[in-house]
């Protein structure tokens, strides 16, 4: 690996722990695919696969764990049939 790589590879990771650093500082209240805690779910699976550390994985499955709970309350918060906040974002 030259200088180069190793330069770009550790602004790649530099960026990644800034934007990772805001992900785990913010507030999620919708359990919605785009911006809700399925996103998280996404997000954090990904990063399982990715990176193969278990931590990722246990918030992934505490987060759908937490929505697929909170479905049993009326009204259910993934309702109607949107991408984004209904239930086919599931």
């Amino acid at each position: 690996m030259d200088n180069q790589e190793i330069l770009l590879e550790h602004e790649v990771r530099a960026a990644f722990q800034k934007i990772h650093a805001r992900i785990e500082a913010g507030t999620v209240t919708t359990n919605y695919l785009l911006g809700g805690k399925l996103g998280l779910v996404l997000y954090y699976f990904s990063l399982y696969e990715g990176l193969d550390e278990a931590d990722h994985a246990n918030k992934c499955l505490e987060l759908l764990d937490e929505v697929m709970n909170q479905e049993e309350d009326e009204p259910a918060p993934l309702a109607g049939t949107s991408f984004a906040s209904g239930t086919a974002g599931c």
